[in-house]
Parts: structure tokens; sequence; C-alpha cells
């Protein structure tokens, strides 16, 4: 059998590209192969291609919102997980994780903006590669 690849795949799609980029950086830093979007319908272009294992997506976007993208993603990509990310009120984040299980799609976390870099490692801990001699 071949070997899984070294970097999970990480897709973010978030239209406040400065804080797109400091979730790509931090999880760059935890070894992951990341891809940023700042639409929804880019990402949706792009999923065929990059494959990603896991997606962080905000929930509140000008061209397609998180209902729309989610429900979008279960009909591409089943086999991705989704962590969903907002500023808003955390009830965006229930809706956006009930309609996206309802239609099949993984949702294995929520984060309220703004989050910690412990926050987000922990969302993605699930998908880190191991880490050997860390803390040593």
């Amino acid at each position: 059998m071949g070997s899984i690849a070294a970097k999970p795949r990480l897709m973010i799609v978030d239209d406040e590209t400065n804080f797109a980029e400091y979730v790509a950086d931090v999880a760059d830093e935890y070894g992951f192969e990341v891809a940023v979007f700042s639409s929804a319908r880019d990402c949706l272009e792009a999923i065929g291609s990059k494959k990603p294992d896991v997606i962080i997506m905000d929930v509140v976007m000008p061209d397609m919102d998180g209902v729309e993208l989610v429900q979008a993603i279960g009909r591409k990509l089943a086999g991705a997980s989704v962590i969903v990310m907002s500023g808003y009120d955390v009830r965006y984040l229930n809706v956006v994780q009930t309609l996206g299980e309802a239609g099949g799609v993984k949702i294995c976390g929520t984060l309220m903006k703004p989050f910690t870099a412990t926050e987000l490692e922990i969302a993605l801990s699930p998908f880190l590669p191991q880490r050997c001699g860390e803390g040593s």
C-alpha cells in the first residue's frame, strides 16, 4: 500500500483575508498543507483538485452564506470534515452545524472569532500529524 501524504490538507474559506492568513500561518506551523480562499465560490471550484482533509469556513461571507456553502460542500465532497467559524452570534454556528450534518457533512467543530492559536490547534488536533519529540 502507498503511504499517506506527509501533510494533511486544509482549506480555509474567509472573506476577511487578514484573519484567513492568521489561520493559515498557525495551521502551516502545525504541519498542514494550506490553501486559502477569500470566496466560497473559489473554494468550491478548487475542492476537486485540492481534496482537503478538513475545511475551516466562515459563516458570513458576501458571495454565499455558511448554510449554502456547507450544503454545496456536502454535494461535492462528503469526505472532508468541516470546522465552522464566525464572529457573529453562536446561533449562526449552530444552524450551519445542524444543516451541514443533515446534509451528510461531518462538522467536527466550531470556533468563535477571534480565537487563539491554542483553540485552533485543539480544533485541528484530530488531523494533526504526529509531532515527535515535542516538549522534550
